[in-house]
């Protein structure tokens, strides 16, 4: 019975020893008179001897006479992890449509095709429907497509353009469709926003021109005009400046 008391006794003085708190102490650098050092923690002085504990946990014994030097190092602040703010709420969407105040302008809506940005099968019917009407075979439901082709085509062509402008104010005058061509022109040109379209409308404005038999000086002043329509500035001022350029070349071009 006592040796079952003795046992259970010693279990219970192990197992404190064993859930006892780990040493406690300053961090110090020993400098030693040999000139070496490390890194401990000093645990006690006492008598001409210090105790430390070692990185490793070992705990060590050394003479006081033996040491140069205790150098105590700031205890290192372990890192702290800041709490992470929640995010913020993001306010649900409004189901209903924005107010829009009373004199907002309505955005036009983009046209199907823009203008000069006809699609391949419509240039060939463009090309198709040209033919048709200068060999004089044009039904009227075909003259209705090739205009509304027209409107959205480019005026002429990447090549041969003086030539097509003079042909094409030709088949226009022997049509009887001169002031229709030249009004249809003018529009182009006053909703102009390049300078190729600017350089174009006005080259196929000259030769419709000349088929009404009008001086060439006159053509120059009717020319300059037509440039002042142009709404946007800058194209307009540029065209303004080549408007004499243009009149002088009309005035000496012979044609067919």
């Amino acid at each position: 019975m006592r040796s079952a008391f003795l046992i259970l006794s010693l279990s219970c003085v192990a197992a404190f020893c064993t859930d006892s708190p780990p040493p406690r102490g300053p961090l110090v650098d020993i400098v030693l008179r040999d000139g070496s050092s490390y890194q401990c923690m000093l645990l006690q002085m006492h008598e001409g001897r210090m105790e430390v504990v070692m990185g490793d946990g070992e705990r060590r014994s050394s003479e006081l006479q033996d040491v140069r030097a205790i150098k105590f190092l700031p205890v290192p602040k372990a890192p702290q992890n800041p709490r992470p703010e929640p995010p913020e709420k993001q306010p649900a969407p409004d189901p209903r449509p924005p107010e829009k105040a009373f004199d907002d302008p309505e955005e036009p809506a983009e046209p199907e095709h823009p203008r000069g940005g006809l699609t391949p099968e419509e240039m060939i019917r463009l090309r198709q429907l040209n033919q048709k009407d200068r060999d004089g075979r044009i039904s009227a439901a075909e003259a209705e497509e090739l205009k509304k082709l027209r409107e959205r085509g480019p005026i002429l062509p990447k090549l041969g353009k003086v030539k097509i402008a003079d042909e094409n104010a030709r088949l226009e005058a022997s049509k009887g469709r001169i002031e229709n061509y030249i009004n249809t022109l003018q529009s182009r040109l006053k909703n102009a926003d390049t300078d190729d379209d600017v350089k174009d409308a006005m080259l196929a404005l000259g030769m419709a021109y000349r088929q009404k038999s009008i001086p060439g000086n006159k053509i120059g002043e009717m020319l300059r005009a037509d440039a002042e329509t142009i709404i946007d500035p800058k194209v307009r001022e540029r065209a303004k400046e080549r408007t004499q350029e243009l009149a002088d070349f009309l005035k000496n071009y012979r044609g067919r």
